[in-house]
């Protein structure tokens, strides 16, 4: 006697490489998402430039403005480690420069700047190794 019987497969395997495919595309926009910020609020980045030049173990800085100047309440620049306190205030008025002298002779020193503006934020426009 003969006997029928069923398949076994589940799922075709045409209907398989389309779940597979939905799957890969929803992976795929989901990193895309999260990589590229899509979906999130983002505040604007405030436009002030601050330049840094070393003289020795002083370090010069000069306030050349920028669009957001006018907002800004605070400039302070740090010469070495920030969290040290070793810092000097530069004058919000463009053309304005401050000298650092906290410096250490013949080395690498980070220097940063740090703008803090009318609404209570604060921005690092320059961070570099000098």
């Amino acid at each position: 006697m003969a006997s029928i019987r069923a398949p076994e497969d589940a799922v075709s395997p045409v209907i398989g490489v389309i779940l597979m495919v939905a799957i890969t595309m929803i992976l795929a926009t989901v990193v895309a998402a999260t990589t590229f910020y899509i979906g999130t609020d983002l505040e604007d980045a405030r436009h002030v430039v601050v330049t840094a030049e070393r003289m020795g173990t002083d370090v010069v800085f000069t306030n050349h403005g920028g669009s957001d100047i006018d907002a800004t309440t605070l400039i302070t620049c740090y010469v070495g480690d920030p969290s040290l306190g070793q810092s000097v205030n530069l004058d919000t008025a463009v053309g304005s420069s401050a000298i650092n002298p906290h410096g250490q002779p013949n080395t690498q020193e980070r220097v940063m700047v740090v703008v803090s503006f009318v609404d209570g934020r604060s921005q690092v426009v320059l961070d570099v190794q000098m």
